[in-house]
């Protein structure tokens, strides 16, 4: 079970509701004497919403109860009891947790965590880790309980990708709750190991809060490691705590790491930085970072002959041969050597999955817009050059599955299966019969299936004239089509093929079956 039918969701506010406590507590009783009816459900969420804004905590709980009772005498939200209990138990110690009565929140996190642990087996580990993000506040010291429950319940065979990406969320988890006890550097130790960019994510704020405990705890100097880092990779959240945390170091002078200021040249641009970069280079001169952000600069300028070396230099440094670095050093060599020229020059190797990815679209894709129209562009090597890169990606990704040690975005589980499918179909381009081909199609369905994998894969028995491959493949991809129907399957455009191998394979019946799926 992984969703939960909710009544509750949003619906305009009723004109009849005012955050006044007379006005909530004569809704409340008018909402108690209306028959069960639709929308009802609806009407006591915001209740408790606004009784919630309102500080009126101990109405917001009488109005939660209210709404389990009433989802509870509904027959159809009979196979959802368990995540009804728990979520009530959950939302009822958030608002103990908001009046401040610790105790109680406690208490009732100890309900929620009993009715996950006594759920008859119809909460998966999707529901548990939603539990578990309240958990980790109201029972802390119960979280090493909930990962190992969680991890119990991992589907079996789940591929390595998914199973690094359930890891780092349950290290989040403990973080959070190792802080809450007071443990801050083992939560530091959890959130080191967690704080990796997921497809999930819609930010990177668990770098942020990072931030701050690192500064906790007095570890300046990687704070400011990694406030460089948030800022030079443009990340949307830490890049701008890490800001903040640098104008505090430079304004107290109290560290003379050169990150700080360089953290503050990265954020400001290429216009207002000169001092920042006066700074750090009196704090390290010759720092690496120093040479990325002039070259860049230069490049922005089209001073390509200046900024090449140093572009060189700064990629010496692995944390800064990023996927705006890399590409822009590869142009800078075009414009300066010539294409063919550049391309035969040294490999730029670079250390993330997610940068070499991105170092090969921009190869594809934007590199040759940036140069003279006269100049002739070799398409077959640049290609192999973007494939190497995707490549390096590929064993960049599996290194970090496997370790969980890696780049911010070498956990991006989704990426990863679109990269599988890229190289499919660069492999399938240059011969399709690569027995790599069908391997990178099955590693990506592993992780996150998507309808051009199961294609790609059909497409390979098809080419190899595999009948048993042919009729299993096809029989994936339409039953993957029935659960995500999209006007890009065709059936048409396969099944007569695959009526053919059920023939060759004497499974007549079964060809009659796929021929009626044509009318």
């Amino acid at each position: 079970m992984t969703s939960h039918p909710d009544a509750s969701s949003a619906s305009q506010p009723d004109a009849f509701l005012d955050q006044t406590d007379a006005a909530l507590e004569a809704a409340v009783d008018a909402l108690t004497r209306t028959p069960r009816q639709p929308g009802v459900d609806a009407r006591w969420q915001q209740l408790i919403d606004r009784s919630g804004d309102a500080g009126a905590f101990a109405l917001q709980r009488r109005c939660l109860d209210a709404q389990y009772a009433l989802r509870l005498a509904d027959p159809e939200r009979a196979g959802y009891r368990a995540w009804d209990q728990a979520q009530l138990a959950i939302l009822r110690g958030r608002s103990h947790l908001r009046e401040g009565d610790s105790g109680q929140a406690h208490a009732e996190g100890t309900t929620a965590l009993h009715r996950m642990l006594d759920d008859g087996g119809t909460l998966s580990f999707n529901d548990c880790l939603a539990l578990a993000r309240d958990l980790a506040r109201l029972v802390p010291e119960r979280m090493g309980f909930v990962a190992a429950h969680i991890r119990a319940l991992r589907p079996a065979g789940m591929a390595p990708a998914n199973r690094r990406d359930l890891e780092i969320r349950i290290a989040r988890l403990e973080a959070n709750a190792q802080f809450r006890l007071g443990r801050l550097d083992l939560a530091i130790a959890r959130a080191r190991e967690g704080r990796y960019g997921t497809y999930t994510d819609s930010d990177d704020n668990a770098s942020a809060v990072l931030l701050d405990w690192l500064m906790e705890a007095g570890l300046t100097d990687d704070a400011a490691a990694l406030a460089f880092e948030s800022a030079f990779n443009e990340r949307p959240v830490s890049s701008g705590r890490a800001c903040a945390l640098a104008r505090e170091q430079l304004d107290l002078g109290s560290s003379r790491n050169p990150y700080w200021p360089l953290t503050l040249a990265y954020a400001a641009g290429p216009d207002t930085q000169d001092g920042y970069l006066q700074l750090a280079r009196e704090r390290a001169p010759g720092h690496r970072a120093i040479d990325a952000a002039q070259g860049l600069r230069l490049l922005s300028q089209q001073d390509t002959a200046r900024a090449l070396p140093l572009l060189e230099a700064a990629v010496r440094d692995p944390a800064l041969a990023n996927s705006d670095v890399v590409p822009k050093l590869w142009l800078c060599r075009m414009r300066v050597h010539g294409v063919a020229q550049a391309l035969a020059m040294p490999f730029i190797d670079s250390p993330s999955a997610a940068w070499c990815y991105g170092i090969a679209m921009a190869l594809m894709e934007a590199t040759r817009q940036q140069l003279p129209e006269h100049e002739s562009w070799p398409g077959d090597a640049v290609a192999a050059l973007a494939t190497r890169y995707d490549e390096q990606a590929l064993v960049l990704f599996e290194r970090f599955f496997e370790t969980g040690s890696g780049m911010f975005r070498d956990a991006h589980i989704r990426l990863y299966a679109i990269l599988c499918c890229k190289l499919a179909n660069r492999y399938r381009a240059l011969d399709p019969f690569d027995a790599r081909i069908p391997v990178l199609h099955e590693k990506g369905l592993a992780v996150i299936p998507f309808g051009e994998q199961h294609e790609g894969l059909l497409q390979y028995r098809l080419d190899a004239a595999d009948s048993a491959g042919i009729v299993d493949a096809a029989q994936r991809l339409w039953d993957f089509a029935g659960s995500h129907p999209s006007p890009d399957h065709r059936p048409a455009g396969y099944i007569g093929r695959v009526v053919d191998a059920l023939l060759a394979l004497g499974r007549d019946g079964e060809a009659e079956r796929w021929r009626a799926r044509l009318e």
